[in-house]
């Protein structure tokens, strides 16, 4: 799963991985769109290539190169991200959106105890 930083500025990399073809991908026209998960009228648009956001062949993968800073989107919420070229959707995934830093995130923070017994147990053969 990606996540997107809201406490960042500038350009963030999402792995992503389209069905365009090879190089094409760093020059084909692609329309993201990126809706919160659920609800289909709250949503952000913008396409690639253009002046701040791109898209990079790996081999295996893509890179989507994206400023988010100035989209419209709320703290730990799930997005659903899809990119479209010429009207058929090429890339669709989930996208997790926080303010936690993504280096120290857990899911469960301190809500998980550990169980401890006192038996001890020897297997015979």
């Amino acid at each position: 799963m990606n996540y997107i930083d809201t406490t960042l500025i500038g350009n963030q990399t999402l792995k992503v991985n389209t069905r365009v073809n090879g190089d094409s991908v760093n020059t084909d026209n692609i329309v993201w769109t990126l809706k919160m998960d659920g609800n289909d009228d709250s949503s952000v648009t913008f396409n690639t290539p253009n002046a701040t956001d791109v898209i990079s062949d790996r081999g295996y993968y893509q890179e989507l190169s994206v400023d988010f800073s100035g989209f419209d989107i709320q703290d730990n919420i799930h997005y659903v991200l899809e990119g479209q070229k010429d009207s058929n959707t090429v890339y669709l995934g989930k996208v997790y959106v926080t303010s936690t830093d993504i280096a120290n995130y857990t899911v469960n923070p301190d809500k998980y105890t550990t169980k401890t017994s006192t038996n001890n147990y020897t297997i015979l053969d």
